[in-house]
């Protein structure tokens, strides 16, 4: 049984959107200059957010980047036999 591979571009968008509402929130919040101790910690978590987005969108393009392995790769025949150079 084979696993489906993961939706990530859906899944970076589902992500990106509830940084942007947060983020808007945020804003709103940051606009009525009365919750600073909630408005810091909002800020930190943005970041937070943000700094993970990031390092999981940059993980996703090195996974499509790199070079496939091939299954059965077989090693190249040694020119030694039990230890000895052949001819």
């Amino acid at each position: 049984m084979r696993i489906a591979e993961p939706d990530l571009d859906g899944l970076l968008g589902r992500f990106a959107d509830a940084i942007t509402l947060i983020r808007v929130s945020h804003r709103s919040l940051d606009a009525l200059e009365v919750a600073f101790e909630e408005e810091f910690v909002l800020r930190r978590g943005l970041a937070a957010l943000d700094a993970v987005y990031n390092e999981l969108d940059l993980a996703i393009v090195a996974i499509h980047t790199r070079i496939p392995r091939t299954k059965g790769i077989q090693r190249r025949p040694s020119s030694t036999f039990r230890g000895y150079p052949v001819g």
